[in-house]
């Protein structure tokens, strides 16, 4: 038999909030008696008194229906199953006026018949899960269906359980990235009840939602525009990029603004205003699409994600490091352990099980977070004798070449992924023939020269804007001659100046203010005395100056600077030395080996003259000593430059260089202060006395 009309019996209406489970088969189970016991009372009433009381009409008058045995009760009422992200109350008024909207709207004066020939049929619960879930992505309201059963016995248990399954179907997740708890955090909640008919059971939904189906074909755009975009090569990069690229663009972009229009990621993709159900669905859609496995979960309060990186998963709070930089996250790729395990992020239960544990498992650690990992990188491309321009490159990465002797001839530097903070660069150089710029350069101007074989000699690179602050951009130089120096920042000057020595090579990399990198700091600009006009003593670690034959004083240089002369055959005659530091029981000593005198019999401090002027006397050799508290952290290194042995081997603390008894001329020194356990990279293997 063919039923062309069929008749509603439903259910009480009973609001589930925050107690339905996806993965529980009963999906009342916190509720279950008391639904019971008013199902059951409301059939009694029904039996004894011939009457049904339906849910309100429209003008909030309840409507009762005589049982006249020539048709079947009408009960317009439904279960509710509530979305348990969605803490505000349903909206039953407005929800109530919707379903009765649409029985008003029906052509049947009687307001309570369904055209069951319109309806599709299910075999089992498994297409009809499917079919639920393809209407929900869909946002469709209103979702009706038949699924075939031959008899059921117990109408509102079997309502109970098969709903159930067909939610946990809806719901699970798949391999698309608009599924699954993107597709549950979005969805409100459901207003459904059953009609069973000869053959079978009709299931009647009635569904509200966060966004609508064309606010989602918006995100959709939205989305496609993100990942063409702003993640732009997002395939070529690893799953650790991907994630801090996602999780940086949504903690610069979106704002906390909690309201009853604010939970969907429509309301985070479109407008950036959202709750913490809005940031954690963004997340989870962009991973998704990206082909990363991310979930969403909540506590009583609140939400957040978990996402897979190896082969682990890692939580990470979008909401709680809103408008925020990466350098000050605080809820980034952590373990359980450290991740608010008391408070806020107390999962529900059914993020507990043993099962989802095991499909889900947790590292007992936080993830190895580059700290150094802004979410901006300065980049550079470099012009290289016989190469020309080449690809850019970012921090760390070697800007030139290494052991082929090639000149560096140009530089070009710029932040890439800037839009989060207030950051520039800029950089000064120093070429061969033209010496140094007239002016700091801005990202991605010239400095140096193409197509004329000149050499880049230095450089000097800052940032600038209102964040450049909070960061030390460190750069270091390989030179022609001396290999690599030491590493400069902020705007202080790498390479060699008045040398004729190429630069060939540069690397740079960008700390939280106070932060050093390893290596020798210090020691990075050569500066040949000559060329030098500063009077200046509180430049460097420490500063010197000498007497030389014909040039009378030479003016200061500091921090492995050249002072003096070589390849010109004059005498340094006379040296002053000194240092700055904050520790006030500490200076610099030192004393001279001079032509027919000898080593001099007393020790110099601070600024003393070593030697002798007016008097025609070669210096031949030199001893320089740190005093105070400084000699605990600290060395000082000194190397000269002889006539006959040219550059000679570094000397420290006090050892004697330079020759003795061979009649031989200091020409030239440089001099520097090193942490403990740091070299000069060159020259440590010569020898630095001889005698």
């Amino acid at each position: 038999m063919t039923l062309k009309k069929i008749f509603v019996v439903g259910l009480t209406c009973c609001i589930i909030g925050n107690a339905v489970s996806v993965n529980e088969v009963n999906c009342y189970a916190e509720n279950n008696t008391q639904i019971e016991e008013t199902y059951n009372s409301e059939q009694e009433a029904s039996s004894s008194d011939a009457e049904v009381i339906k849910e309100e009409n429209n003008n909030g008058e309840k409507v009762v229906e005589e049982d006249n045995n020539d048709e079947v009760i009408i009960e317009d009422d439904y279960i509710v199953d509530q979305n348990d992200f969605y803490n505000e109350d349903i909206e039953n008024e407005y929800q109530i006026s919707q379903i009765n909207a649409r029985y008003n709207s029906l052509e049947d004066e009687k307001k309570n018949v369904i055209d069951a020939e319109k309806l599709v049929t299910f075999n089992t619960v498994e297409e009809a899960g499917i079919y639920y879930r393809d209407n929900l992505v869909k946002r469709k309201e209103h979702i009706s269906f038949v699924l075939k059963e031959s008899k059921v016995e117990d109408l509102y248990d079997y309502h109970v359980t098969q709903y159930a399954k067909m939610k946990d179907i809806a719901f699970e997740e798949t391999d698309k990235p608009y599924e699954g708890d993107y597709l549950y955090w979005n969805w409100r909640n459901t207003w459904h009840k059953v009609i069973q008919i000869e053959g079978g059971v009709v299931f009647e939904f009635e569904c509200f939602y966060q966004s609508t189906y064309e606010e989602e074909l918006y995100v959709n755009k939205v989305v496609n525009n993100l990942l063409e975009e702003e993640f732009e090569g997002w395939q070529k990069r690893s799953d650790y990029e991907n994630v801090k690229d996602i999780y940086d663009w949504i903690t610069y972009t979106y704002k906390y603004v909690a309201s009853s229009k604010s939970h969907s990621s429509y309301s985070g993709f479109v407008n950036h205003e959202t709750v913490c159900q809005g940031y954690s669905t963004s997340f989870y859609r962009l991973a998704r699409e990206m082909g990363i496995s991310t979930r969403v979960i909540a506590s009583e309060v609140h939400g957040w994600n978990i996402v897979k990186l190896g082969d682990k998963y890692y939580n990470l709070d979008t909401t709680w490091d809103a408008e925020k930089r990466a350098d000050e996250w605080e809820n980034f790729l952590k373990c359980e352990a450290n991740f608010d395990p008391e408070g806020s992020h107390v999962r529900k239960s059914r993020y507990k099980t043993a099962a989802f544990n095991k499909k889900y498992p947790m590292s007992n650690k936080d993830y190895a977070v580059n700290k150094n990992d802004y979410g901006f990188e300065i980049m550079c491309i470099s012009h290289i004798q016989s190469y020309g321009w080449t690809s850019a490159v970012g921090e760390n990465s070697i800007v030139g070449t290494v052991g082929e002797s090639k000149r560096l001839e140009a530089v070009k530097f710029y932040i890439k992924k800037n839009s989060r903070y207030d950051l520039g660069i800029e950089y000064m150089g120093h070429t061969q023939s033209y010496g140094w710029n007239r002016d700091w350069l801005g990202e991605n101007k010239l400095c140096g020269s193409e197509r004329k074989s000149k050499r880049l000699e230095a450089i000097g690179l800052r940032l600038t804007g209102a964040d450049s602050s909070k960061y030390d951009l460190y750069y270091q130089a390989h030179v022609q001659s001396y290999g690599w120096l030491g590493w400069a920042k902020n705007g202080e000057f790498v390479g060699s100046e008045g040398m004729a020595k190429r630069m060939e090579a540069i690397r740079f990399v960008v700390l939280p203010k106070g932060e050093k990198p390893e290596g020798l700091i210090g020691y990075s600009f050569i500066q040949n005395g000559k060329r030098s006009n500063s009077d200046d003593t509180s430049l460097g670690n420490v500063y010197y100056k000498t007497h030389i034959q014909s040039y009378d004083w030479q003016k200061y240089v500091h921090d492995g600077s050249i002072s003096g002369t070589f390849d010109e055959a004059k005498r340094m005659e006379a040296i002053s030395i000194g240092i700055n530091t904050n520790e006030k029981d500490s200076g610099i000593t030192y004393k001279s080996h001079i032509q027919g005198i000898g080593w001099e019999n007393k020790w110099h401090d601070d600024g003393e003259i070593s030697g002798t002027t007016g008097k025609g006397k070669r210096l031949e050799a030199i001893r320089i000593s740190l005093y105070g508290s400084i000699e605990k952290n600290y060395d000082i290194y000194y190397r000269v430059h002889a006539q006959t042995y040219g550059w000679m081997g570094w000397a420290k603390n006090g050892e004697p260089a330079g020759t003795e008894g061979m009649a031989k001329r200091l020409e030239a020194i440089q001099i520097v202060i090193l942490p403990k356990g740091m070299t000069p990279s060159e020259g440590m293997n010569k020898m630095a006395f001889i005698k």
